[in-house]
Formats: C-alpha cells, sequence, structure tokens
C-alpha cells in the first residue's frame, strides 16, 4: 500500500501523524480488501480503507462528524 500523506491537507496530515505517533489508533482488522481501524480522538472513531486490485486506496470513510460533511479527517489520516 502507498503512502497517503498527499492525500490530505497539510494541516490535517500532521494532526493525524500526532494521533499515530500517540498510539490513538486502536483495534484494527482486515476483510475483504477493507481495512478497519478505530481512532481514539474526542470520541472513538471507525475508519475503514478500501483498496483496490493494485492495492490502491479506492475509498476512505471514517465515521466523525469532520468526515460526515465529505472532508478528509485527521482520524483517517492516522
Amino acid at each position: 500500500m502507498r503512502l497517503l500523506g498527499q492525500e490530505f491537507p497539510k494541516k490535517i496530515y500532521e494532526r493525524g501523524y500526532r494521533y499515530y505517533a500517540d498510539d490513538r489508533v486502536e483495534d484494527s482488522y482486515v476483510k475483504n480488501q477493507t481495512y478497519h481501524f478505530w481512532v481514539r480522538g474526542s470520541e472513538k472513531y471507525q475508519v475503514q480503507l478500501n483498496l483496490d486490485p493494485k492495492e490502491e486506496v479506492s475509498k476512505m470513510t471514517c465515521d466523525c462528524p469532520y468526515a460526515d460533511i465529505g472532508k478528509a479527517c485527521k482520524h483517517m489520516a492516522a
């Protein structure tokens, strides 16, 4: 899987990296080319990454309010 840094605005990527570095990514599993993660922020949010056959990210989702309005969020970046 390729790195996703360029998929996010710089500030969002930096916040996501801090979440990752602070060990806020909890519980994960893979099923049918979909990666499932839970990221602890003000609440615990579920992030999903779908991969295509070339293992490129084809879709990212998060159930946080920021992602609900169609934005890439720090939980996805983590």
